[in-house]
């Protein structure tokens, strides 16, 4: 029998520690609204996906924020790097079991279940799967039966993560497979070109009900009319 394992990588939403890219034009709190919103639709949106779903969640100590999600599992991440966090759950999750393995993290919005499909499809015939990220890194990445370390030699946070992965698999022999690109939010103009995404589609008449209930709460959060202007007055308001 396979067993499919599908994870979220989530980080508490303190304000302040979150979305920082983003704090830095629209502000602390925010950002941190964003983070939530963002996360919340990807746990309500895959809630269905896979055999077994897990948030792996940082801080440890904060899995009773996380209880917030009912039926995901909750792992706390290990400490180290996030490519040492992210092998050391492969490692754990394919010892519990799993035959399969996808994880993404919280900045993707456009991941659904057809993208968590696919990725699993894949893994039938490739060792890795990877989605690659506009601005070169991935929003995913999956393996089958075991774990092949593609994060060890790679600098995280750059550019050309995604191209590294793909240079180390090809030199260790492993397998991999490359789903479509998509953008991932760390930026205002992320946020600014998702909320146009999302408006095209409302207009078309071709949103989800869930797409939908992200628009409004993203709007709401962050209208995006005049971002510098309210990131000077959450300065002001956090100073004061």
């Amino acid at each position: 029998m396979t067993l499919d394992y599908f994870g979220i990588f989530a980080k508490y939403w303190e304000a302040g520690k979150v979305k920082t890219r983003l704090a830095a034009s629209i502000g602390n709190q925010a950002a941190s609204e964003v983070y939530c919103a963002l996360l919340n639709h990807l746990i309500t949106s895959l809630n269905s996906v896979a055999d077994r779903r897990v948030i792996a969640y940082t801080p440890t100590d904060k899995v009773k924020e996380f209880s917030v999600f009912p039926h995901w599992q909750k792992t706390p991440q290990s400490d180290g790097s996030l490519g040492a966090r992210m092998a050391d759950y492969f490692v754990e999750t394919f010892a519990a079991g799993a035959r399969r393995v996808v994880l993404i993290g919280s900045d993707c919005p456009d991941v659904t279940p057809n993208v968590i499909e696919e990725a699993f499809e894949a893994l039938a015939h490739s060792d890795v799967v990877l989605g690659p990220t506009f601005d070169g890194g991935y929003y995913l990445v999956g393996m089958a039966q075991k774990f092949h370390d593609i994060f060890s030699e790679i600098t995280f946070s750059t550019e050309s993560v995604f191209e590294e992965t793909l240079s180390l698999a090809k030199r260790n022999g492993i397998t991999c497979h490359c789903l479509n690109r998509l953008n991932d939010i760390d930026q205002i103009d992320d946020l600014k070109q998702y909320l146009q995404q999302l408006e095209d589609t409302r207009s078309a008449g071709d949103a989800s009900t869930m797409e939908a209930v992200l628009f409004e709460e993203l709007v709401n959060i962050c209208p995006l009319d005049e971002p510098s202007d309210r990131q000077s007055k959450s300065s002001n308001e956090e100073a004061s």
